[in-house]
């Protein structure tokens, strides 16, 4: 469903080097798999994350979805392609204020052909039952728990039937129980709804949760232990 080629990238310094942050990077990963990608600060893990999904370039290689070669689509292309296969989770929930949780989970089906329409509202309705936030729906972020406000944000990258979930950090900001919430919520939703999960985590606990676990260091990808 996804695999990256050779993939490399890397950034020029100001002092006219090149800074090289991923190198020769090989992936595969089938629908309905899970995937931890684990490293220390500065290993590039997200700007991997940012390749695989979409919102980068790599300076090598090729990244192929379902096996189009995201290289040879055009920038309106990536956008829809991003808003309509893949869902992202980060860090910080980034939901709008002053709208509820069903207008913040409802968000990314107005950039759809035809915007809005009841059959998405009923699926955020359903996926918002699932996570235990049915009750909250009319709620507006201000009024969550840290731990309410990222499964808000993991219903809204899965609002749009995402073959790819990919999150960042995604229990980064959350006390224990409410990273463990998370972590099982993304295993459940994983398996339930058949949609790949790559997870890029300093949280070995995290990691463990996943069906397998990569390590990226000094720009290579290893398996790691899980």
């Amino acid at each position: 469903m996804l695999k990256l080629e050779h993939i490399s990238k890397s950034y020029a310094l100001p002092s006219g080097q090149t800074e090289c942050v991923l190198s020769d990077i090989d992936l595969g990963v089938e629908k309905g798999e899970s995937v931890a990608i684990v490293g220390p600060s500065g290993s590039g893990k997200s700007t991997l994350l940012n390749i695989i999904g979409a919102l980068d370039r790599p300076s090598g290689g090729k990244v192929l979805l379902d096996g189009t070669d995201l290289a040879e689509l055009t920038d309106a292309r990536l956008a829809e392609l991003r808003n309509g296969q893949i869902g992202f989770i980060f860090q910080l929930h980034h939901l709008l204020s002053q709208c509820t949780v069903l207008e913040n989970v409802l968000i990314p089906t107005l950039a759809r052909k035809g915007g809005l329409d009841e059959a998405a509202e009923q699926r955020a309705i359903g996926l918002l039952e699932r996570v235990g936030l049915i009750d909250h729906r009319d709620h507006r972020p201000g009024e969550l728990s840290g731990g309410q406000m990222q499964r808000v944000a993991v219903v809204r990258a899965l609002i749009n039937e995402p073959k790819l979930l990919l999150a960042d950090e995604p229990t980064g900001s959350l006390d224990r129980q409410a990273a463990e919430n998370i972590a099982e919520l993304l295993v459940e939703l994983n398996r339930s709804e058949g949609v790949a999960l790559i997870v890029v985590t300093h949280s070995m606990r995290l990691a463990g949760y996943m069906g397998k676990v990569l390590e990226l260091s000094d720009g290579f990808l290893r398996e790691g232990r899980s």
